[in-house]
């Protein structure tokens, strides 16, 4: 019917065919089928298909949602608990370092009393001849003191009931006999420093107290004093002095002599065979104002190690005991052999970044 005959089918016939193809939904040869209409007409006649790969789409797409929710759930769930891990790393951390602190307190109320005692039957107690009292050499003799017996814990005989006094050549005899007269007085409260240090109720009455100062032993492992007229006493009583021992020459004498307060030293090797010790120290004075010499403990590095640096729960960490000017004094992954085995200056090392270099250098182990 159109005016040009380009436009016409060329026979009846295919103007037939085309009647066909439209009567079965078939493109027609006069007017081909656009992109939208070839696709629509494809799915029309794929509906099942079409059908399946919605489906298909749809639940993939539903799998990836549900995998992405579960990942954002399972990374908070994660962050959870890793927040509370955290957390009670922090809490176990603070209490490690809140019983630490509190432990190295009760040491120095603990030598504190000690020293405000020493100072008081010093200037104050009467002198009694009658109270026998024992010196280095007594200690080195045969027989010892009476109740001089082998401590496993200190590895060597002790006595603990009686202090040792040491004098050195140039004090005045009469002057260091009246002080230890007046000193071999405390000898229950120097015994009784020790075994406090392990618990405030214990009591020497205990036969397990006893035990525990021979065999298994106190933080606390010894209580000594140096005068400043040269006279040395120290708690529990043992020998192996040498003889130009004198107790002014020591660290922790010089640390505290003459000065205000208490002060903890650097850890030493003890020439007694007890291994690495940390000493704290104090001057004490007359009720005039003058100085009268350094008492001291020392507290045992095992203790510092196992029982006070060991945080639970915290595997591979190391836990750092510090001075106040942030120089390291025992951390938790040096072992005390290891610390047994360096010998210390009488100088803290700086801490280097972690891990720390540790370098050793010589000083001169004396007993206290």
């Amino acid at each position: 019917t159109s005016l040009h005959p380009n436009q016409r089918y060329p026979s009846v016939a295919d103007f037939a065919e085309d009647l066909r193809r439209y009567l079965r939904d078939e493109p027609v040869l006069a007017k081909p089928d656009k992109p939208v209409r070839k696709l629509s007409r494809w799915v029309a006649k794929n509906q099942l298909l079409v059908l399946v790969v919605m489906l298909v789409t749809l639940l993939g797409a539903a799998s990836v949602m549900i995998s992405s929710l579960l990942m954002v759930q399972s990374a908070e769930r994660q962050s959870v608990e890793r927040q509370a891990r955290i957390g009670a790393v922090v809490t176990s951390i603070s209490t490690q370092a809140h019983q630490i602190d509190s432990e190295l307190m009760r040491f120095e109320r603990l030598l504190e009393a000690t020293a405000s005692a020493t100072a008081q039957v010093l200037e104050h107690a009467e002198v009694d001849n009658n109270i026998p009292i024992y010196t280095a050499s007594d200690f080195d003799n045969s027989p010892p003191p009476p109740h001089t017996d082998y401590s496993e814990f200190h590895k060597m005989p002790v006595n603990f009931e009686w202090p040792v006094f040491k004098i050195t050549a140039n004090s005045e005899a009469r002057a260091a006999t009246e002080s230890m007269r007046r000193m071999v007085q405390l000898r229950q409260l120097y015994r009784s420093t020790l075994l406090r240090s392990h618990a405030d109720a214990l009591s020497w009455e205990f036969d397990w107290a006893k035990q525990l100062l021979r065999n298994k032993g106190t933080p606390l492992v010894w209580v000594y004093a140096g005068m400043d007229n040269g006279l040395h006493m120290a708690f529990p009583g043992h020998g192996a002095y040498d003889d130009e021992y004198d107790p002014r020459e020591r660290p922790w004498y010089r640390l505290s002599a003459k000065k205000r307060g208490l002060f903890w030293g650097n850890a030493y090797v003890d020439a007694s065979g007890h291994g690495l010790l940390l000493p704290c120290s104090t001057s004490i004075y007359g009720s005039d104002g003058q100085f009268l010499g350094v008492v001291g403990v020392d507290v045992s590095f095992r203790y510092l190690i196992e029982g006070l640096l060991t945080v639970e729960n915290l595997q591979g960490s190391v836990a750092y005991l510090l001075d106040d000017f942030g120089r390291e004094v025992v951390r938790s992954d040096v072992t005390l052999k290891d610390y047994e085995n360096r010998i210390y200056d009488n100088r803290a090392k700086e801490l280097s970044e972690f891990p720390s270099e540790h370098a050793g250098g010589p000083y001169s182990a004396q007993p206290r």
